[in-house]
């Protein structure tokens, strides 16, 4: 896992990406290299994971000596490709990034969609003086870029775009009006005015000023061969998570897993454990003096599967000394992350690669969000008739109104997705922000063709949404802030595919009882409600007794105790800074509001994170 940095079309840019790596010194502390040539300087920072020889140093040349590569990420079936060579290819190391950059000269851009992992790369050919950057099918490895006056700029993280020197510090108000929206930023956009994020499993060609960009697959694609019943779904399930997991625990360095007891990181560690994994080390996070974590449930399958685990007890006198840091990680405003931040920060003490079960409730429908609109799809008669009367509409109570206008955006899916989880609404970010201009609805792109059903468009706005632009994205910011190397063997791409055009009835149990749940995180379990059926069912035999009668379980901390407490000053201190960068009256009165229990503490955190970021940043 590492860092990557260029810049193309610039004169004397050495010292420029030269900045830029040391600005990523965190995504690769075991090496570093540069390839410069008249128009083009080429950086990398080196964390070693597979063949820690000098025979892997980056910038990395073709055996023709005409192209060079930098590349972050893993490929795991890269041996399997070591195959498509000629027989007379030598190589000189036993790197995935040789075997990719061979290939390259080869197949051209019909090489990624064969790449099995994780990946951000740019290579750049100096006989046709053409620069290909690439991003991976799910959008785990990040890479920006800055294209003006026929010069590009591009790196792993924003804060190697920005120390650069060669970006303009101005920030994006369209993403900022995101970002109360719903506590990330949505990929391509950036806070940074100018910067964008390469999209998933695309390639951007770049020649002489112009650069197009192309999509090389797409989470809609049919496997070759699709189950013909449920019965037989849960067996290729089972065998294609046990098959990513196996592939993904291959490596040079020692490796645990992100346990946090609920049924994702579970199936990883069974997995590994039934493929006769000895001495598996687990990692998780609890908090003193609070039951919201699953801690217990990752203590009862750490002895289960007799693992050597390894529990951080977490308070807020541990977060306060680290919330700069933690920001810091961030590399854009987030108001997730910090979970992942802190089990990171253990289990680098340990550990160099860590599997993650990040992805089980987005591909097999583990969101309350999903029951809901499928069971509340329609308009009942009253609806109708209210809604669509002016008469009675004026008529109609305020919460009433509220009531009606939630289920008629269940009809218009972008809508309602906006409002899940929804923080500022519109006139709130104006207010904030000082623009009169409405936010745009992020969503409205995402939201697939009618022929797909809702439930798959469900899926995909949750996969290329809020996993891939803010979950995914912190994962990768906030570990290799510790020189950690996340995997996600639940979000491979032959079982996303799968995942997506199995039927609705196998994926989704008792809709109409389950949506109904006063409490969902409570009152709803594996077995009884059929919660992430298909994964549930597929390592149903290989998990700790009485699993399936526990509640899912979201990953829950006690964010607002802290910010009560060890946090309170800091917080009192950014919202009444009259300098501040959103609106200082309306800071103050959001804080004020909260204080008295007026309103919800996510608000808080979110313009706190974000006064914080910019602070740091920009200012």
């Amino acid at each position: 896992m590492c860092g990557i940095a260029g810049v193309v079309g610039i004169n004397n840019a050495l010292t420029h990406v030269k900045n830029m790596l040391e600005a990523m010194h965190h995504r690769g502390p075991d090496d570093w290299g540069i390839y410069e040539d008249e128009t083009t300087v080429l950086g990398h920072k080196r964390l070693s994971i597979i063949d820690l020889s000098a025979a892997g140093h980056q910038p990395m040349t073709s055996s023709k000596g005409d192209t060079t590569i930098v590349f972050n990420g893993e490929i795991y079936n890269y041996k399997e490709l070591k195959d498509l060579l000629p027989n007379n290819a030598t190589l000189k190391s036993n790197t995935d990034t040789e075997v990719i950059l061979e290939l390259w000269n080869i197949m051209g851009k019909d090489l990624f969609p064969k790449l099995r992992g994780m990946f951000a790369l740019a290579i750049w050919n100096k006989n046709t003086q053409e620069l290909v950057l690439s991003r991976d099918h799910m959008g785990i490895k990040p890479i920006y870029y800055h294209i003006k006056n026929n010069e590009l700029v591009f790196a792993s993280e924003i804060k190697g775009m920005l120390a650069s020197g060669l970006i303009d510090k101005k920030i994006n108000n369209q993403a900022i009006q995101h970002f109360l929206a719903s506590g990330y930023i949505m990929q391509p956009d950036t806070i940074i005015d100018g910067v964008n994020m390469l999209e998933p499993a695309s390639c951007l060609i770049w020649k002489d000023g112009q650069y197009t960009i192309e999509p090389f697959w797409n989470i809609t694609n049919k496997p070759d061969r699709m189950p013909t019943s449920e019965k037989e779904a849960i067996k290729v399930v089972h065998q294609l998570v046990s098959d990513a997991v196996n592939e993904e625990a291959i490596a040079d360095r020692p490796l645990g897993v992100f346990l946090s007891g609920g049924l994702d990181s579970t199936v990883l560690v069974a997995a590994l454990k039934k493929s006769g994994a000895k001495q598996i080390q687990t990692f998780s996070v609890g908090f003193d003096g609070d039951d919201l974590s699953e801690v217990d449930d990752a203590k009862q399958a750490a002895k289960f599967y007799g693992t050597n685990h390894t529990q951080l007890q977490v308070n807020d006198k541990d977060v306060v000394p680290h919330i700069n840091i933690y920001i810091k990680a961030l590399d854009q405003p987030s108001v997730d992350g910090l979970n992942t931040w802190l089990v990171s920060k253990v289990t680098s003490k340990h550990v160099t690669i860590a599997l993650s079960g990040l992805g089980g409730d987005e591909l097999f429908s583990g969101y309350s969000i999903d029951r809901s609109i499928l069971h509340k799809q329609q308009f009942n008669w009253f609806s109708k008739i209210i809604y669509s009367t002016k008469y009675l509409w004026n008529l109609a109570p305020k919460n009433i109104k509220n009531r009606l206008q939630v289920y008629s955006n269940r009809r218009n899916l972008p809508e309602f997705y906006k409002t899940w989880g929804r923080l500022f609404n519109d006139d709130e970010i104006s207010q904030l922000t000082n623009q009169t201009t409405k936010p745009q609805n992020q969503f409205e792109a995402l939201n697939l063709p009618t022929k797909f059903n809702l439930l798959q468009r469900i899926s995909y706005m949750h996969q290329r949404g809020f996993m891939m632009s803010r979950l995914l994205r912190d994962s990768d910011a906030v570990s290799m802030d510790h020189s950690i190397e996340v995997r996600f063997p639940i979000i491979d791409c032959r079982l996303v595919n799968l995942a997506f055009n199995l039927p609705n009835t196998w994926k989704i149990k008792n809709v109409k009882s389950t949506a109904k749940l006063k409490n969902y995180e409570k009152d709803n379990s594996y077995e009884v409600n059929g919660v992430k059926h298909l994964l549930y069912q597929a390592f149903k035999n290989d998990l700790p007794p009485e699993f399936g009668s526990r509640p899912k379980r979201g990953f829950k901390m006690p964010i607002e105790k802290w910010m009560r407490k060890g946090l309170n000053d800091d917080i009192v201190k950014t919202l009444t800074n009259k300098q501040s960068f959103l609106n200082p009256q309306i800071l103050n009165n959001i804080h004020i509001n909260w204080q008295e229990g007026q309103i919800n503490w996510g608000k808080v955190w979110a313009v706190y994170t974000l006064e914080k970021w910019v602070a740091q940043n920009i200012k």
